[in-house]
């Protein structure tokens, strides 16, 4: 951060005082949160609850069916969490991600976005692999 300071000093000219002014008021908060001991990583007190298994309690057979909603909620919630925070603030600016150099720019937005392309794909296979009305009805109930 101070190296970071250090340069966001040197940078002159109107064009680039209100990014200036937004970098230096983000050092300023990480400093004064690092200088208060505050964490932005999250710890949890105690174990994680076990999982919830709605049938079958076999690692190799689990599917959307057999795992409670409650876990499969959690599991999202973790996974989609930890992309969400990796994605950095320029990574959204200026469509990057659409660009040629995407993958460069925008690394951890184009991961949450391919996640969440797997997921709904996913899911769409798990309600065509049903063989009657009333097991897709249940696959997609239990999706929503």
């Amino acid at each position: 951060l101070n190296r970071l300071e250090t340069f966001i000093s040197t940078v002159r000219g109107k064009s680039m005082k209100k990014w200036v002014e937004s970098i230096a008021k983000i050092i300023r908060r990480k400093k004064q949160a690092h200088a208060n001991g505050i964490s932005h990583n999250i710890t949890f007190e105690s174990p994680p609850p076990p999982i919830e298994w709605h049938i079958s309690r076999q690692l190799e057979t689990f599917d959307l069916m057999t795992l409670h909603p409650i876990e499969i909620a959690r599991q999202l919630t973790l996974l989609e969490s930890d992309l969400y925070r990796a994605v950095q603030p320029s990574e959204l600016v200026g469509s990057v991600w659409t660009k040629e150099d995407k993958e460069m720019n925008s690394p951890n937005l184009l991961k949450m976005i391919r996640h969440t392309t797997n997921l709904t794909l996913w899911f769409e296979k798990c309600i065509v692999e049903m063989e009657n009305f009333e097991e897709r009805v249940a696959v997609l109930s239990r999706i929503i």
